[in-house]
């Protein structure tokens, strides 16, 4: 018969890895039809609800890939373009701010930001962020992209002592985590 009782529950393992169990309670009868107690059964969902949330992020990634590709070809300046990119990041990727920086040959070896998209809120006027592997202002996630040309994640601005230098005003603005992707645009337009 049908369950009384269905709830999926998110819990954590001796090991300490979340996981997921599909509880559900089933009537138990005499014969009068009286419920007179629960058998319930509880299973180990964690590698579907797993598999689902990766397949989410996937075509989360492939919609968001597309509609840059679909940027790229309807924008005619190179400013159009990173405003664009930012745009479809934010909207398509799930983000809450992007932005687009040039990695500066100053002696400080800035990054300036270009554009931005999203919930600013004055966030990137409150920040310094630098390329040089030297500096504590470069050894954050753009710095580290720039100069190793891989995508950098940072999942916790509290937990990261890599973060040090932005975390009170990433916090102040509700960012907890941030992730770097170095690109090269292309040159489009006249």
């Amino acid at each position: 018969g049908l369950p009384v009782a269905h709830e999926v529950q998110r819990i954590l393992g001796k090991d300490g890895r979340a996981g997921w169990v599909d509880n559900r309670k089933y009537p138990i009868r005499n014969p009068d039809g009286e419920i007179v107690g629960l058998f319930g059964i509880a299973r180990d969902i964690t590698r579907s609800i797993e598999a689902e949330q990766s397949e989410h992020k996937v075509q989360r990634a492939l919609r968001l890939l597309s509609n840059c590709n679909f940027a790229m070809a309807r924008s005619d300046t190179e400013t159009g373009l990173r405003r664009e990119i930012c745009r479809v990041v934010v909207e398509s990727g799930g983000y809450r701010m992007a932005w687009i920086g040039s990695a500066e040959q100053d002696a400080a070896k800035t990054v300036r930001p270009l554009v931005c998209w999203g919930a600013n809120d004055g966030y990137l006027a409150g920040i310094q962020v630098s390329w040089d592997a030297d500096s504590p202002l470069g050894r954050g996630p753009t710095g580290e992209a720039i100069r190793s040309g891989l995508p950098q994640i940072n999942q916790n601005y509290l937990g990261n002592p890599r973060m040090a230098p932005w975390r009170e005003v990433a916090l102040r603005h509700g960012y907890q985590s941030s992730i770097a992707l170095p690109m090269r645009l292309p040159k489009v337009g006249t």
